[in-house]
């Protein structure tokens, strides 16, 4: 009875892990395309007080979703169980901004690959790196 109990779980535990997105595979994330202000240098605490400010845009999906921790050993990809928005980095800068502005609050989809985040300029557990994104209306 014990081992059909243990095989139960690992048979569960396995099936729950398989639907984590990973960091080591390419994903697409589709929802609404967000933008929010965060202050930053020298003290990452107010942009009344003199911080400087930095605008990141965001993709929140419908649902919630989990991400399995990764290869790497240095502890710099851990599991995250539930995450409900992601951090877009773009691989042409400011380009990718401006061309997706006039999406702000409408449902976008995007390409990447995930990093956990690592330093005070990341605002999402995980961020999408390399994103690539369109809207899902071309209307």
């Amino acid at each position: 009875m014990k081992l059909s109990t243990v095989l139960l779980l690992l048979v569960g535990t396995s099936a729950h892990a398989t639907e984590c997105l990973t960091y080591f595979n390419p994903v697409t994330l589709q929802g609404v395309l967000g933008r929010h202000t965060f202050p930053e240098q020298p003290n990452y605490e107010s942009i009344a007080k003199g911080d400087a400010k930095a605008i990141y845009f965001f993709v929140s999906p419908n649902k919630t979703f989990c991400v399995a921790e990764g290869r790497n050993t240095d502890g710099l990809e851990p599991a995250e169980p539930q995450v409900s928005q992601v951090q877009l980095v773009f691989p042409d800068g400011t380009i990718s901004y401006q061309r997706l502005r006039p999406y702000l609050g409408k449902e976008v989809v995007c390409r990447g690959s995930f990093f956990h985040a690592i330093t005070e300029h990341h605002h999402s557990p995980v961020l999408l790196d390399g994103a690539k994104c369109r809207p899902t209306n071309f209307s």
